[in-house]
């Protein structure tokens, strides 16, 4: 199987594999497919994360507001009411004031955040030093485990407004039009492969093989983008690890040549080996001032 390195930016990468035989139509709609899994994996451990500490997420016109805020305004006459903590579950506010606050308990929140973990390992950017491929059903296995903890914690959902991120993430209700991860999102009719500088077609039944080879164990590197976005840019000779440990060689060497330059240059003169009679006096008197008086 070709082992496609496949790349989005610095921090979006995975491993896929495919055949010589494939299409590369195919290969493209399923790499764009699981990039985009990845994506929505991202955003579902953050939330499910948040909900397991800090509870649901408040209406829209109450984010922002503390609970202290929201006592004051309801003892001004505000229709605003502090949160009320349920039998079974617990008070943690959060710090930022977007979510209610009412978590569930402990133990039913450790199994969230630990199911969230276990999904956020698989699409980490380490399976790629681990030489591990990423499928669609693998990502797929993971969101089906979070929703399993989240119904687990919130039988049916129960408790959970329509607005709660975990939920419309589930169902696939989000409305990402004006939100930054939607520039993430790739149409999987609307995205390329690049390969070498060059656009990977995928009209005209073209193959893999037409491409990087007949070679069916070979690994490459590919660009995943949008279609029409021109090439990528092309990535740096050095890692970003070199090129830390270059410029720290350089600096340690720049202050070695500083250190020397501050030296006196005559100084030298003052050391024992510098002298210029130390062979003949070791010579002569076992090393000892030759004097011709005599005694």
């Amino acid at each position: 199987m070709v082992l496609l390195h496949v790349k989005k930016s610095d921090k979006q990468e995975f491993l896929f594999e495919c055949s010589v035989n494939d299409q590369v139509d195919d290969v493209t709609k399923q790499v764009c497919a699981i990039h985009n899994l990845r994506m929505k994996m991202e955003r579902l451990v953050g939330a499910a994360a948040e909900l397991a500490d800090h509870g649901p997420i408040k209406p829209e016109d109450q984010r922002g507001i503390s609970d202290e805020e929201q006592i004051r305004l309801q003892e001004a006459g505000q229709t605003i009411a502090p949160p009320v903590i349920p039998e079974g579950f617990r008070h943690n506010p959060d710090p930022h004031s977007f979510r209610t606050g009412v978590a569930v308990r402990q133990d039913v929140a450790d199994v969230l955040k630990r199911t969230a973990a276990e999904g956020d390992a698989v699409i980490s950017i380490q399976q790629v030093a681990h030489k591990v491929s990423l499928t669609e059903r693998m990502i797929q296995e993971c969101i089906d485990n979070i929703r399993g903890a989240v119904n687990i914690a919130y039988p049916a959902y129960h408790g959970l407004p329509e607005y709660e991120p975990v939920v419309e993430i589930l169902e696939d209700r989000e409305m990402l039009d004006n939100k930054a991860a939607a520039l993430d999102i790739l149409d999987v009719e609307g995205c390329s492969l690049w390969f070498s500088g060059k656009e990977m077609l995928r009209t005209g039944g073209k193959k893999m093989s037409d491409y990087v080879g007949r070679n069916d164990k070979t690994k490459v590197v590919v660009r995943l983008q949008k279609r029409g976005a021109g090439p990528p840019v092309r990535e740096p000779a050095i890692d970003e690890a070199t090129q830390r440990n270059m410029m720290a060689f350089y600096h340690k060497k720049n202050e070695e040549a500083k250190k020397l330059a501050e030296d006196d240059e005559d100084s030298y003169l003052n050391s024992s080996w510098a002298n210029p009679k130390a062979l003949k006096n070791s010579l002569i008197g076992g090393g000892r001032d030759v004097s011709w008086k005599p005694r």
